[in-house]
């Protein structure tokens, strides 16, 4: 039933009439179809639009404004870098051993309110990029091999793990821009 169905994810060449793409779209479902053995971008099919036009013309406001649209990006950055840094407290449940990469984070945290400059912000969100992923491979057993972030392919199964979550959370972000 298509009323029980939120979003279809499709892994490599599967053969889907237009027929289903169609009825999919007709109940607001949208669709992520991702490359086999993750050679390709990912494709993202939404549904739906076109019936939000109001919504559209607001969204190409804040993007051509660039204050709004650096406002939003320090809200988002904020809540992400905020939640790896709850991720990385309860993972080292008080024994301390991540202090360093919380202490650096915190701090990255704490300078974002005024930086309206798009280029400064994707260097704090690297900066605390490379502190979560080094506090990840010091709380991750060896069985892993986790060693840091890695892509296209990914040579471990964390970053297998976080490559498709990454398109699965992308999509969830372009659905509720499309929504």
């Amino acid at each position: 039933p298509l009323k029980m169905i939120g979003r279809v994810i499709v892994v490599g060449n599967p053969m889907v009439s237009s027929s289903v793409w169609r009825a999919l779209s007709a109940h607001n479902v949208s669709g992520v179809i991702l490359p086999l053995r993750g050679k390709g971008a990912a494709s993202y099919i939404a549904a739906g639009l076109s019936a939000n036009a109001e919504r559209r013309v607001a969204q190409y406001r804040a993007f051509f404004d660039k204050e709004t649209a650096a406002e939003i990006a320090v809200y988002l950055l904020t809540k992400k870098i905020g939640g790896q840094v709850a991720n990385l407290k309860e993972m080292e449940n008080g024994s301390g051993e991540l202090a360093d990469e919380i202490g650096t984070m915190d701090e990255i945290l704490s300078r974002l309110s005024g930086v309206r400059d798009f280029d400064a912000l994707m260097g704090h969100e690297g900066s605390a990029a490379r502190e979560y992923f080094k506090a990840l491979g010091k709380v991750l057993s060896e069985k892993w091999n986790f060693k840091g972030r890695n892509r296209r392919p990914p040579r471990d199964p964390v970053n297998s793990l976080l490559s498709l979550s990454y398109v699965i959370a992308g999509s969830e972000v372009l659905r509720a821009i499309q929504d």
